[in-house]
Parts: C-alpha cells; sequence; structure tokens
C-alpha cells in the first residue's frame, strides 16, 4: 500500500525535473540526476552516453559526470562492450522488495545451495528485466577457479543460458517483442547473433527445458539453465550455474550430472512457487 503525505485531491504528484505548485525548493542537481536515472530505466533500449545528453538537453561532459555518479552509487552499470547504460545492482535488489519477489527468493535459496552442491559450481536466480535478465539471488562455489558473481548482475538475453531459459517459454507475441529489440552484439566468435539463429535454439530450449552459454557471453565461462514456470507455463525466473570453460574440454553439454541437476532445482522451484501463492504476472 502506498501512503501519500498529501490527501488534497488538487495535489500532483511530484515527478523527477517536473515543477508544481507545490513543489519545495529543488536541489537542481540531484533532481536532474533523478530525471536522468528514470530516463536510462525507461529507455526502449539501453543507451549510451551522447543518447543520455541528447534526451536530457545538456552537454556529453555533463552526462559523463552524473552518470557517473549513478554509477558510483550502484544504481546504473555500464556495459564496457556497447558503451551503454542500465539498472545497477541497487535497483535489483529495490526491485527485490515486494512479497512476491522475497517469497521467490526465500524458496529458491535451498535450491540454490544443494544445487552450488551437487555441481560444484556457482548457482544463480535470474528474472527478466526489460531486455536483459539480472540475477537476483547468487550462490557463489567456493573452489577458488569458480565464476564469481553477485546479485544486481545483468546479461543480454540472446547469449545467455538464463536469458534464454525464460525467452523460450515468452508467450508469442511478448517474444516477438523482446527478440526485435535486441542488439546481436558479438561479444564471442560463438555468439548468437540472429533471429533465426536464436529461435533454432529456442525450440530446442523449449523440448528439453535446459538452455546452454556455450562460452557466447565470455570466452571463458560456460552456463547452464532451466526455466521457473508458473502454473501456464509463463517463465517467472530461471535457475542456472556458470563454470569455467576451460576446466571442461568435453564441452558444457556433456556435463550430464549438471544438467539434469539444474533441470531439477528448477522443476522443483516451479512447484514451489505455484502450490504456495497465486500465479500473478
Amino acid at each position: 500500500m502506498v501512503h501519500s503525505l498529501n490527501t488534497s485531491p488538487a495535489a500532483t504528484p511530484w515527478r523527477p525535473g517536473v515543477k508544481t505548485a507545490t513543489s519545495p525548493v529543488l536541489i537542481k542537481s540531484f533532481d536532474k540526476g533523478l530525471a536522468i536515472l528514470d530516463w536510462v530505466l525507461r529507455a526502449p533500449e539501453r543507451p549510451r552516453l551522447q543518447q543520455v545528453a541528447d534526451a536530457m538537453g545538456i552537454d556529453k561532459s555533463s552526462a559523463s559526470r552524473f552518470l557517473a555518479t549513478l554509477l558510483r552509487h550502484e544504481v546504473l552499470v555500464r556495459d564496457p562492450v556497447t558503451r551503454t547504460y542500465g539498472a545497477g545492482e541497487r535497483v535489483a535488489l529495490w526491485t527485490q522488495g515486494s512479497d512476491a519477489s522475497r517469497k521467490m527468493l526465500e524458496l529458491a535459496r535451498p535450491h540454490l545451495r544443494h544445487l552450488r552442491r551437487v555441481t560444484g559450481h556457482t548457482a544463480h536466480l535470474a528474472v527478466l528485466r526489460d531486455d536483459r535478465v539480472v540475477l537476483v539471488e547468487v550462490k557463489e562455489a567456493e573452489a577458488p577457479a569458480s565464476v564469481r558473481q553477485t546479485p544486481g548482475d545483468w546479461e543480454p538475453l540472446y547469449c545467455s543460458a538464463v536469458g534464454k531459459a525464460i525467452v523460450a517459454f515468452l508467450p508469442i507475441v511478448i517474444l516477438q517483442r523482446v527478440v526485435t529489440r535486441m542488439g546481436w552484439h558479438a561479444r564471442t566468435p560463438r555468439t548468437l547473433t540472429s533471429s533465426e539463429q536464436l529461435h533454432v535454439e529456442l525450440r530446442s530450449i523449449r523440448r528439453d527445458r535446459v538452455a546452454f552459454d556455450d562460452r557466447e557471453n565470455n570466452p571463458d565461462i560456460g552456463c547452464v539453465a532451466s526455466p521457473v514456470l508458473d502454473n501456464s507455463g509463463y517463465p517467472m525466473a530461471s535457475i542456472g550455474i556458470s563454470m569455467r570453460a576451460p576446466l571442461h574440454p568435453q564441452g558444457i553439454r556433456g556435463q550430464h550430472v549438471c544438467v539434469a541437476a539444474v533441470r531439477e532445482a528448477a522443476r522443483a522451484l516451479s512447484t514451489l512457487l505455484t502450490t504456495t501463492r497465486p500465479t500473478t504476472r
């Protein structure tokens, strides 16, 4: 429930950068920073520095300073490959505040710990956020050579196992919209770079309920993931593991014990979520 300090019907909701008759004196730099944050989070595609400057009507150096501040506070992240900006770890943590999200995290943690123990690899839970997936919970493996991840890390949909596991089970209308917004940046020589390639793989994912990132996002990392589905088959999240690819010369697709463990963890969490609370979207 949202509580308002001003119950008058004439009261106008505050928005970043918008001055109202009831506005207090604003801290202009803070106001501008919030406006930039709001614009970046709502942008249909992850913007670059010049796009932020143009949208805000400020010069590039000023936009760079505002973005650097938002990066410092982890409300935004910058992709070093595409030089674009998107939601950071703090935003991901804030979005975990709802009852449904807390319930999912609470139920997922034992399965992630079990998955880490069985496979020996870092286990994670991811959810769809606009045109990418965000890790909302991570259980890191203890081995020195294990993959290091933290909640709030994001990954592209088309070259991550957790992303593809979710995309494969989206309703067709949403799937088409999501695919048209993909950037198709070749992060490694193995990255999928077209919707045709992706759709071929999505058919296999729907059949097997398991997705792979075979060094597509990072040349040294391989991942396996499976969708967490509600009663209607809608993907609420995905569960996955990440491993150092050079340590598995036979390939991640040959890690049969790990693949089965990931699939089972996702199936078990799907069952728990759909039997302990009503399905919501």
